[in-house]
């Protein structure tokens, strides 16, 4: 009974402030492979919270949360940096099923070989565009919302978005 009540309130703040919380990773992660990892820390890190100082409200939980994925980001970037490790998608990705559905990329058959090698194809490029397309096919924002959160005119994520898409028609709509 004690920790019910603390991992009900735990669930309450979750699902009230998982999507913003997943943006502002997305918006300033530097790898978009580690977006889920960093997620999972912060959420992990307030459950020790609520638990450690048996915390039933929080005043401002968003603001709150916040911090601790600010806390996590810099931690994490600075253990990656010394290891020396970036990537920028990884091929088995859950992310990768956002195309299957709803994305016709110029009539291009996709399948799971054909998104493999889109995303390694798009892990060459510049991180902007990664977050472009996580930000309006996966999280489902429009293009003025991206540009809104990125901080760049519409007509900018426009041009790179469909720039690349036309791109990924060119290279992948041969085969």
């Amino acid at each position: 009974m004690f920790k019910q009540k603390y991992l009900s309130y735990f669930e309450l703040l979750y699902n009230k402030t998982y999507d913003r919380t997943l943006k502002y990773v997305v918006l300033n992660c530097q790898n978009m492979e580690d977006v889920n990892d960093i997620i999972q820390d912060v959420y992990i890190e307030l459950y020790k919270i609520i638990i450690k100082k048996k915390i039933t409200n929080i005043e401002n939980p968003s603001a709150f949360i916040i911090g601790i994925a600010k806390n996590k980001l810099k931690k994490y970037y600075s253990f990656k940096y010394k290891l020396n490790n970036m990537v920028l998608f990884s091929g088995d990705s859950d992310f990768l099923n956002f195309f299957k559905s709803d994305v016709d990329i110029e009539n291009i058959v996709i399948n799971d070989e054909n998104i493999k090698d889109i995303w390694a194809y798009l892990k060459k490029k510049d991180i902007l565009i990664a977050k472009i397309f996580y930000l309006h096919y996966y999280l489902d924002m429009t293009l003025k919302e991206v540009g809104k959160e990125l901080k760049i005119k519409e007509s900018t994520v426009k041009t790179k978005l469909y720039r690349t898409l036309k791109e990924i028609n060119d290279v992948f709509g041969r085969k």
